[in-house]
């Protein structure tokens, strides 16, 4: 796992080339933590920023997913790409444009069951995914990668709404409040240990730093 091929020393350590990279230290370059995230939804990041646009667009003009008639994403190309991955399987479905946003539009979030075959197999939501249209623009190529935007329009017969993201929520410039730290670690422990394990697990992991022995914080975490 270390120092094995593929391992994490090749893949930290050294360069296309084979040699080994020469060690800077910040204030000559940055530590990478600083530029770290928590990724809100379990899918793709690419996708992400549309999906707050979307989100953001139907709670702001109280939009219901029966409401939209068309949805139109410009985002860069690197993300553009997904929009013909399908969602027949699990792993396919976080990677799928149509998908996650029909999910967004759905559920105005995204968790780890929506990605099983009961949901994925919904007439319902792939109607939703057949009103997805995305594409890369030069626009938004231009902000990539110093920003991973997307510009997203939902067509209704009320009219059409528009937002602009720049960030996926999560981001250094776009940090979770710890409400949205807390639904995100719910969305994760819940399934494996339960709601009040994982409220009681959540509560020491907050007040981490005054804990004198961790022995029950890791008791906590044992099934």
């Amino acid at each position: 796992m270390l120092e094995a091929r593929d391992g994490f020393t090749q893949a930290f350590a050294f360069g296309r080339n084979g040699k080994s990279r020469g060690i800077e230290l910040p204030p000559n370059v940055p530590f990478g933590i600083t530029d770290w995230y928590i990724k809100l939804y379990a899918c793709c990041r690419h996708i992400q920023p549309a999906i707050e646009a979307l989100i953001d667009l139907m709670n702001e003009n109280n939009l219901a997913d029966s409401d939209i008639q068309d949805v139109q994403v410009e985002t860069y190309n690197i993300a553009a790409e997904h929009a013909h991955t399908g969602w027949q399987d699990y792993a396919s479905a976080q990677l799928s444009f149509p998908y996650i946003m029909a999910l967004g539009m759905r559920h105005r979030w995204i968790r780890i069951e929506h990605f099983e075959d009961k949901q994925r197999n919904d007439p319902a939501l792939a109607r939703l995914c057949n009103l997805v249209h995305v594409q890369g623009t030069p626009e938004q190529d231009r902000l990539y990668p110093e920003q991973q935007p997307a510009n997203v329009t939902v067509t209704t017969e009320r009219g059409r709404f528009t937002k602009q993201a720049f960030e996926a929520l999560g981001a250094r410039q776009v940090p979770l409040d710890d409400r949205r730290l807390g639904e995100k670690f719910h969305d994760l422990v819940d399934p494996a240990l339960g709601r009040e394990r994982a409220d009681m697990l959540l509560e020491m992991l907050w007040a981490l730093d005054d804990l004198d022995n961790v022995k029950p914080l890791l008791d906590a975490t044992m099934r």
